[in-house]
C-alpha cells in the first residue's frame, strides 16, 4: 500500500519505499501488514490527552539504499484503530538518510497526511509530542531533535467518524527485504514515556510481534521505557 516517492528517481541510489500510503480497501485496520511488532498502552475507553516519548536515532544500516523505508514511532488511535496519528522518525524514506516528520492517516477513506521532514544523523536524540486541546477538538502533534525547532500539525477530531482516540502504540513498521536493511546497532528505545488520559489511569502495557521480521521484539523495561530489539543480519 505504499508509494513511491518521486524524489527517488532522483537520487544515485536504488529507489525506496515510502510512508506514503495508498487507499486501502474498505474495513481495514491498524494493525497494518507492514508492523513488524508494536507495544500498546490501551485507554479503557478513555480520552488520551497527551503523549510525550524520547529515542535516539540510531545507527546506520550497513545496506544503506533500496529498503522499505523502516520506522520507529508512536501514535494514537480510537477503537477499531481506524484512524492514526503520529511522529514518525524513518529511514531511506525517498533518500538515503534517517529523516523526522508527522504523519496522519485514515483508513476509512485512504487519506494520508504528511507534514514538512527535517533530516536528521545517528545519535540525535528525538522526541515527540501528542496533545489534546478541547476548546478546539484539535490534536496537535509535533517532532524535533535536542536543540531543534519542533515540525508541529494539528489534526481536528471533529470528523465524519465521531472517533474517541484512547489507545496508545509503539511500533517498529515496514519489513526489510534483508536484515541489514535495518539500523546495525539493531534496537531502538522509547524513553521518557509520559501518557495521560482524561480519567488519570496509569498506563497498562503489552506487546505483541505482529509480523516479527528479523526476529523482531517489543519488550517494556518499565512504565516510562519500551525497547525495540531486531537481528542485524
Amino acid at each position: 500500500m505504499l508509494a513511491k516517492l518521486a524524489l527517488a528517481a532522483a537520487l544515485a541510489v536504488p529507489a525506496a519505499a515510502s510512508f506514503l500510503r495508498a487507499a486501502p480497501p474498505p474495513l481495514r485496520l491498524d494493525p497494518a501488514d507492514s508492523w513488524l511488532v508494536y507495544a500498546k498502552a490501551a485507554g479503557n475507553g478513555k480520552r488520551v490527552l497527551s503523549v510525550n516519548a524520547s529515542w535516539v536515532v540510531p545507527a546506520y544500516p550497513t545496506t544503506r539504499g533500496g529498503g522499505n523505508a523502516p520506522g520507529w514511532w508512536f501514535g494514537i488511535e480510537p477503537v477499531p484503530a481506524d484512524v492514526l496519528i503520529q511522529p514518525i522518525l524513518a529511514y531511506g524514506d525517498g533518500v538515503p538518510d534517517y529523516q523526522i516528520f508527522t504523519g496522519f492517516y485514515d483508513w476509512h477513506n485512504g487519506n494520508w497526511v504528511q507534514s514538512s521532514v527535517e533530516n536528521v544523523k545517528p545519535g540525535q536524540v528525538v522526541s515527540g509530542s501528542i496533545a489534546w486541546d478541547a476548546s478546539s477538538a484539535t490534536y496537535s502533534q509535533s517532532i524535533w531533535v535536542a536543540g531543534g525547532r519542533p515540525i508541529t500539525t494539528k489534526v481536528s477530531a471533529k470528523n465524519e467518524h465521531g472517533e474517541t482516540f484512547t489507545d496508545v502504540y509503539f511500533v517498529v513498521e515496514h519489513q526489510p527485504n534483508s536484515c541489514t536493511e535495518y539500523p546495525a546497532n539493531g534496537n531502538v528505545v522509547f524513553t521518557n514515556i509520559a501518557i495521560a488520559w482524561e480519567d488519570g489511569h496509569a498506563p497498562s502495557w503489552s506487546t505483541t510481534p505482529f509480523k516479527p521480521a528479523c526476529n523482531s521484539k517489543g519488550f517494556i523495561n518499565n512504565a516510562t521505557t519500551v525497547t525495540f530489539t531486531w537481528d542485524t543480519k
